[in-house]
């Protein structure tokens, strides 16, 4: 498969990516889990900004038609074919707001962004009052590390800078990751300062990127060979990774204690994602005096594939770890105990 990607043209591999997409999006049906009225679509970048963006000709018709929809169609919500990063608003009404807001990114292995783990967490929150962004990160085949962490850094502070339009608070903005998403708002929550080489294009740029807090459920964490998720591992770094990168987005060793505060939650019955990723990144974050919770589930597999009572839960599992997010960010993020281990 890679001998015949590399021998088609980029032309072709576009119309490819088309039926890739279609193929995902069919995927997807069997979540419980559907989508819901967008408010807004934003894309991450300025139309001529995007960073290791496809330049070739092609690819440039497909972004300009991509730009053009988002322009004539605020909730645009159609396939962005790896090639136009963007996050989707979704708003709690006015007088349901608790002004606070939320970045979820959700898993696919960073070979794809399953965008049900977003669906019920949003409906989730939005009940509760939180403002919520998704965000369709670029991943592989043609988005390898640093372009994820790139898109999900600047929807963390596009999401800031436009908390005075939307009314939540700039300062009180939390990151909700699943899988290969959990690792992606692990990432920014350790590397909120750094630009992996990137420059800065423009004021938003500037924007403080630490999150206020992480919510991590079922993260990917170490990319070390004995912990990893090995083809969330290839897709990000490829087939013979730098050691260097290895260490360097093995999250748990990299903390400090100006880390932000985590609330963790991760089944034991886990059979893709090992659940001591969890558990090294909640010892690492208390070795710091960083405030965390970790609930190891006993029943449950990997991603939010169920539902019960109006809360996202693990698949086969009936143990609520979204309820206690709630208990955790009104009662337990601020103080120097966790509310459980």
């Amino acid at each position: 498969m890679r001998h015949f990607i590399a021998t088609i043209t980029r032309s072709a591999f576009l119309i490819l990516l088309l039926f890739t997409g279609s193929y995902q999006a069919k995927s997807q049906l069997k979540s419980p889990f559907k989508p819901l009225p967008i408010d807004r679509t934003y894309p991450l970048w300025p139309r001529y900004s995007i960073p290791a963006a496809d330049t070739s000709h092609a690819a440039n018709l497909l972004i300009d038609s991509i730009y053009t929809e988002i322009k004539n169609n605020v909730t645009y919500s159609g396939n962005i074919h790896n090639l136009v990063p963007i996050m989707q608003l979704y708003r709690p009404s006015a007088n349901q707001s608790n002004g606070k807001a939320i970045v979820i990114y959700p898993g696919g292995g960073y070979g794809f962004v399953y965008l049900p783990d977003g669906y019920g967490t949003a409906a989730f929150l939005l009940a509760k009052g939180f403002t919520v962004f998704i965000v369709r990160y670029r991943c592989t085949p043609s988005a390898p590390h640093p372009i994820p962490f790139w898109d999900a850094q600047r929807a963390l502070r596009l999401a800031r800078s436009l908390s005075k339009r939307l009314g939540y608070d700039k300062k009180d903005i939390g990151v909700w990751g699943y899988s290969a998403g959990g690792h992606l708002a692990g990432s920014i929550s350790v590397y909120y300062s750094e630009s992996f080489g990137k420059k800065q294009i423009d004021k938003i740029d500037r924007i403080d990127a630490r999150p206020a807090y992480s919510v991590l459920v079922c993260p990917v964490i170490s990319m070390r060979d004995s912990l990893t998720h090995l083809g969330s591992r290839m897709s990000l770094l490829g087939n013979n990774p730098d050691p260097a990168l290895i260490d360097k987005l093995s999250l748990d060793e990299h903390v400090t204690s100006n880390s932000p505060p985590a609330f963790l939650a991760h089944s034991i019955k886990d059979g893709t994602v090992n659940y001591n990723n969890s558990k090294r990144y909640y010892e690492a974050l208390k070795s710091k005096g960083v405030n965390t919770v970790y609930y190891l589930l006993n029943s449950g597999g990997h991603g939010p594939l169920g539902e019960r009572d109006g809360a996202p839960i693990l698949p086969k599992s009936e143990e609520d770890y979204a309820n206690r997010f709630i208990t955790w960010f009104y009662q337990g993020r601020h103080t120097s105990a966790p509310i459980n281990k």
